[in-house]
């Protein structure tokens, strides 16, 4: 997403920055969804700083 970004940049194409915020609240909830599926106890804080981050970037996409 951020290549595409870079790319509609570099053409002059003018962007929200809606596909980046969408590919990062993405990357983020499926680390998230990892996290949760993997067999070893991840941290309670990197799950919040991982979950703060997915409701950042929703945010972030939804103003756009």
């Amino acid at each position: 997403m951020l290549a595409v970004e870079l790319l509609s940049y570099m053409l002059g194409i003018s962007t929200s920055g809606m596909v980046f915020a969408s590919g990062m609240a993405l990357l983020l909830a499926s680390a998230l969804v990892g996290a949760f599926a993997d067999r070893s106890k991840p941290k309670l804080e990197d799950l919040v700083t991982i979950g703060i981050g997915v409701c950042f970037f929703i945010w972030l996409a939804w103003k756009a």
